[in-house]
């Protein structure tokens, strides 16, 4: 994948579950909108202009800023292009050795539906609703549409050594051309374009 990226950090919510507990039904209902925090992961400065840049080269930082041992619900709202429908494929952290063992991704529309999906790092591959090998989904948008995806993220491997444990929280719109994965190319099309609030074009809007 690129070294830039368009990575998606500024407009994640975050609701951490100290006993990992909460049931989706309560982590989206209305009173627990106000409990959900700014992503506040990564240590403010250099490394987080640079990451808010796409310019971030892996580094571990010298301390966590998010409890490894806590589940983290994470709430992202998407609005589609005002043209096209398309599909788009995201990764949960920037790298795929350093990401969670376990992920629940339930996707809410305005219709009222939710589709629930299953995989991570410690999932077998007929354990995974997603079939990547690293932590990828794909969320398909039709104009204007908005969906709201929600993320119960579970073992931060933080028994791992650096560089193969998550040391924030973030997403990543994979690259739309050349999509590479144990050597196998995934190909989905051009189409949303937006402006993130540091000035650089993404393919997503997110508010």
């Amino acid at each position: 994948m690129s070294d830039k990226l368009p990575y998606i950090y500024d407009e994640l919510q975050l609701l951490e579950d100290m006993e990992g507990k909460y049931s989706f039904e309560e982590i989206s209902s209305p009173s627990f909108q106000e409990k959900y925090k700014n992503n506040s992961t990564i240590e403010p400065g250099e490394k987080l202009f640079n990451f808010r840049v796409s310019e971030l080269s892996y580094s571990e930082t010298s301390r966590f800023l998010f409890n490894q041992d806590a589940v983290y619900w994470v709430k992202l709202k998407v609005v589609g292009s005002k043209s096209k429908r398309d599909n788009y494929l995201f990764h949960v952290a920037p790298y795929w050795q350093a990401s969670w063992d376990k992920v629940d991704l339930f996707v809410t529309s305005n219709s009222g539906s939710t589709e629930h999906y299953k995989f991570g790092l410690a999932l077998s591959p007929k354990e995974k609703d997603c079939k990547y090998g690293a932590n990828y989904f794909e969320l398909n948008l039709a104009p204007n549409e908005v969906k709201i995806i929600y993320l119960r993220l579970e073992d931060a491997r933080k028994q791992n050594a650096e560089g193969w444990r998550p040391d924030h929280i973030s997403l990543v719109l994979a690259d739309n051309q050349n999509f590479f994965e144990f050597g196998e190319v995934y190909n989905i099309q051009d189409s949303i374009m937006h402006t993130h609030n540091w000035g650089q074009p993404r393919r997503l809007n997110h508010i």
